[in-house]
């Protein structure tokens, strides 16, 4: 319990005070007690706003550590009032209290993050609070004035200002301002109290909120369409709102920039051109030029989801981010079962989407700063130019330790044995030496470790050889390591784990027997691993993992309000989509113009392996597990995020975890379907070492063997196709339609694995319609001879094939 303790003179008027600080302290009521408390102050010389506990033995002497520690064991609010019920404690302790007051009232669930203390903190030239609240309550440094947080109107002069704002109030701001700007302050963002941009806009951008657009999304909304009635009736005419963007309407400016620096595609291309340029070239044909061609051009907006699948209900909707432009009526084009439809449509395409489709607006707020508007979360999350900065980091370990902590079943139920040799990176602190690195044989030892997937991308020096294999024993040359590897260890020790696997460096490049032996354990490497950290965006290892990322070009953003409330003043940033950089887990796994990864034959298989994956982009950091997937942006799970591993597949790649495992005849035709869209997906996919083309998909394979093999029907692995299932194995098709072979021999001409060429099977839907019996063809005969006696998932030597069946005229084409 707090004490006060009085001077030794006792007037009248201070036995009334102490009176009142003591029915306050028996009644809890903290208001009451903070204005006993000014009284006295004021009895005492004090001003009224004081916090401090420095006083000499003439008045009032309270710990303000105690003081605050007193009450909330009385059962104050923490949340509670101060000064007649005017501010939050929370603001009052940011601008007076020291760092101990505020790390208890963290301990009583206070969330610094739902607060002013950052503002009150930066008027008060409190640098040592202010880091606190930025380094270990995770304030943001942006933070928008928060209007709700204070219950009086006097403070509604602040809406929207940022810390930075505040500390200019100070009598001398200039030392807050500077440690706010070495902080990381944005000192771009303008003064969100002003909101004069909103006051000239049009009529139509005046009255708009997302609030409205939720609302007319609830009366009709299908994912990926234009509403038919469900939508906001802006300008009547594309000239209309031209007029309105000239008169000073900056919303409707935007709109105008956007159709005037985006270049149509060809005609019968019906989505929106990627690229903006701020000056097209003279002989370029804008979609401003279309836009001013349509006979009907009426202007209307919606509110959608990026990452939405067609005709997504609104029920499995949890984040609004784009905000949909249409020129012209809206017609929705229903495919008919034979698709006529659609190949007869094309002018009611045209007069449906103007000549082009809807133009996307992107919805994005400050990191920390989303709003909430019922279950729904309105915007983005902006994305950090660099992907090194400590928000990052603190991001990605946050992902990991929930993981660690909260899903069980993404773990194994005892730590896994390491690979024969691993990184020792130190202790896993980030402040740890660099010197620390040293290469360790692990003899079955058990801990936590990283795996890395990255793109050699040509040579790498240093590199683990076998005269070297002693040396870096002792010690690895840090800052002679390629970068990607420099920051996989950096990124390591931020998760606070000690052991990295990285090929090149854990293993003997120039051995051609520890190659093989330690190809064969690559399913349990990357199985095993506590995280694989994916270098997505890096062409090769010396271009880095944590780059920043170059500007985008774009029109200038706008802010819009979300809520209808004129007493709220929460607002969004509003700027064109950019498609090129408009990046997802999706685009990182299957998109070379987004991932050199995504190109590399290997990575398929180690993306496949790991259950938990950190990937690092050009533009945000993705975090998955078998249990949740969390991007930087916020952006939710979605059919466009990324690849949906297949479920049945699953189970067996990620055996160790505790995930259900497929088994039964009836699973079998499914794992096989898996399998072969694994296999059409990494046929594409490029090799240095062409012979690598069945090694470097062997894991998924041995990991597969055990699982398709039911009862006495035991699964024989053939060079890349299953003896089980070798009639439709047999069908896969190419691509392109030829298939030429690949001059040096590394399978029978009869597997995939024979050619470079992209490759199909059938659908699943054509395997039950044949079935095995309609084929009229009987394999009397097969083997393949592995190189490998010990692995057969390997590379092999030759194989043989025999049939019986119908036969046609071979026509030899000039690829044979």
């Amino acid at each position: 319990m707090f004490h006060l303790t009085r001077g030794l003179g006792k007037s009248q008027r201070e036995i009334e005070i102490w009176a009142l600080v003591r029915r306050a302290v028996l009644e809890g009521d903290l208001p009451k007690l903070h204005d006993a408390f000014v009284r006295w102050n004021k009895l005492a010389g004090e001003t009224p706003e004081s916090f401090h506990s420095e006083r000499d033995d003439d008045g009032l002497l309270v710990d303000r550590e105690e003081f605050v520690r007193g009450l909330l064991e009385l059962g104050a609010d923490p949340r509670g009032t101060v000064r007649g019920g005017s501010s939050r404690l929370t603001f009052r302790a940011g601008e007076r209290a020291p760092v101990s007051v505020l790390r208890m009232l963290r301990e009583h669930g206070i969330d610094f993050k739902q607060s002013n203390a950052l503002h009150a903190a930066a008027r008060s030239n409190s640098t040592e609070v202010v880091a606190y609240l930025l380094d270990e309550a995770g304030v943001p440094i942006n933070q928008v004035w928060l209007t709700e947080e204070e219950p009086s109107g006097s403070w509604l002069d602040q809406r929207g200002e940022t810390p930075l704002h505040y500390a200019s109030r100070t009598y001398d701001p200039v030392h807050n301002i500077k440690f706010l700007l070495a902080k990381g302050a944005d000192r771009t963002m303008r003064n969100a109290n002003a909101l004069s941009e909103m006051n000239n806009r049009c009529k139509y951008c005046a009255n708009l909120t997302i609030e409205v657009l939720v609302d007319l999304a609830k009366k009709e909304f299908e994912g990926a369409w234009f509403p038919r009635k469900g939508y906001y009736e802006h300008h009547p005419s594309f000239d209309n709102l031209e007029a309105a963007a000239l008169a000073g309407c900056d919303l409707c400016q935007l709109m105008l920039d956007c159709f005037k620096g985006s270049v149509a595609g060809p005609e019968e291309d019906y989505v929106w051109p990627e690229a903006w340029k701020d000056e097209p070239p003279p002989d370029a044909i804008t979609m401003y030029a279309k836009a001013k061609q349509l006979q009907q051009s009426k202007v209307k907006l919606s509110i959608n989801v990026q990452n939405a699948y067609v005709d997504m209900p609104l029920e499995e909707v949890s984040l609004f981010d784009i905000i949909l432009v249409h020129l012209g009526p809206v017609q929705k084009i229903e495919e008919s079962d034979d698709g006529k439809d659609w190949e007869s449509s094309a002018s009611v395409l045209s007069d449906s989407f103007g000549v082009f489709p809807d133009l996307k607006l992107l919805l994005t707020a400050c990191r920390g700063q989303t709003t909430q508007m019922g279950r729904y979360t309105i915007g983005r999350t902006e994305m950090d130019e660099d992907l090194g900065p400590d928000t990052n980091h603190t991001m990605a370990r946050s992902w990991f330790l929930e993981c660690e902590g909260s899903h069980p079943n993404c773990w194994p139920n005892e730590t896994p044995a390491m690979p024969t040799r691993v990184v020792d990176i130190g202790n896993g602190h980030t402040n740890s030496s660099y010197d620390e690195l040293r290469l360790v044989h692990t003899n079955g030892m058990r801990a936590k470790y990283t795996a890395l997937s990255h793109c050699w991308g040509g040579a790498i020096e240093p590199v683990l050889e076998a005269d070297t294999l002693l040396p870096f024993q002792d010690s690895i040359p840090y800052w002679s390591l390629a970068a990607n590897f420099r920051d996989a260890i950096a990124i390591t020790r931020n998760l606070g784990i000690r052991y990295i696997w990285i090929d090149s460096l854990c293993i003997i490049q120039d051995s051609r027997s520890d190659w093989e032996a330690e190809s064969k354990k690559m399913g349990s490497i990357y199985r095993d691993a506590a995280v694989t950290i994916c270098a997505a965006a890096s062409k090769g290892s010396k271009e880095g993992i944590l780059k920043k990322r170059p500007p985008i070009p774009g029109p200038k953003a706008v802010k819009l309000k979300i809520f209808s409330d004129p007493k709220n003043y929460a607002i969004i940033n509003v700027s064109k989509r950019d498609e090129l950089s408009d990046e997802t887990l999706w685009h990182l796994s299957w998109s070379s113009s987004f991932s050199p990864l995504s190109t590399r034959a290997w990575t398929l298989q180690e993306a496949a392996l790991s259950p938990k994956a950190l990937s690092y982009g050009v533009h945000g950091i993705y975090w998955q597990c078998p249990r949740e997937f969390y991007a930087s942006n916020g952006l939710t799970s979605g059919i466009n995020l990324f690849p949906i591993r297949p479920t049945t597949i699953n189970s067996i790649l990620h055996s160790r975890t505790r995930l259900p495992s497929a088994t039964g005849i009836e699973d079998r035709s499914t794992l096989l379907d898996d399998y072969y869209a694994i296999i059409s997906s990494y046929s594409s996919r490029r090799l240095t070492i062409a012979s690598d083309k069945l090694p470097a998909i062997s894991a998924i394979a041995m990991a597969l063997s055990e699982s398709l093999t039911v009862g006495d029907s035991v699964a024989t692995y053939l060079a890349g196709l299953w003896d089980i299932d070798l009639l439709f194995g047999l069908l896969w098709y190419s691509e392109f339609g030829y298939a030429p072979r690949v001059p040096v021999y590394r399978a029978p001409s009869w597997s995939w694995a024979a050619t470079d060429t992209p490759v199909l099977f059938p659908l699943h839907s054509e395997r039950e319609e044949w079935g095995s019996s309609g084929w009229d063809m009987e394999i009397l005969h097969h083997s393949v001879t592995p190189k490998s006696s010990t692995y057969s998932f390997g590379e092999v030597e030759d194989g043989r094939l025999v049939v019986r069946g119908l036969t046609m005229r071979l026509v030899h084409s000039r690829q044979v």
